[in-house]
């Protein structure tokens, strides 16, 4: 019985512990829940300065002399603040980081979750047409891991994807 007892209160701890957020409290606590990424994108320089909680996929990293400035393509953020799904009338940002994220560990295709002000906006070329940026400053940025799936060479049951990939999207 004290066994069970034990193994139960372990169990719930690590669930609990399991449904916590990547980032500080601190940095949750700075963040404008109020405002909208909607509303910050519209009118960026209404917003200057406001946190907002924002994920999504590095789709660019280029090095600067004061930083870093990361090309993120906006996800919708599900449990424990993971980006979940591309939110395509989101559209891409820029975060800038005053600190060097390595293009090989910050790379393309990576998921982040992040903390960060609005500190503007910039227009640059998308392919051949121009693209309207709304620019954050990184306050505090979360790396997801990369999925594993335990083979080096990939999955040799599962030669076209990983065994979640099929059961979730039925390919």
């Amino acid at each position: 019985m004290r066994r069970s007892l034990i193994f139960l209160l372990v169990l719930l701890t690590a669930l609990v512990a399991g449904c916590g957020h990547v980032l500080s409290g601190e940095a949750l606590r700075a963040v404008n829940r109020d405002l909208s990424y909607a509303q910050a994108k519209a009118e960026p320089p209404a917003h200057e300065g406001e946190v907002l909680l924002l994920g999504g996929e590095i789709v660019g990293n280029r090095a600067t002399r004061e930083g870093s400035v990361l090309e993120i393509l906006r996800y919708s953020l599900g449990g424990g603040d993971r980006p979940r799904y591309p939110d395509e009338a989101g559209g891409r940002f820029l975060a800038e980081s005053s600190r060097y994220l390595d293009p090989a560990i910050y790379d393309e295709g990576r998921l982040v979750t992040l903390t960060a002000a609005l500190a503007g906006e910039q227009t640059r070329a998308l392919g051949e047409r121009p693209y309207r940026y709304p620019v954050f400053r990184i306050e505090e940025i979360y790396l997801w891991p990369e999925p594993y799936n335990g083979y080096p060479y990939g999955d040799p049951f599962y030669p076209h994807g990983h065994l979640h990939y099929h059961f979730l999207w039925g390919h």
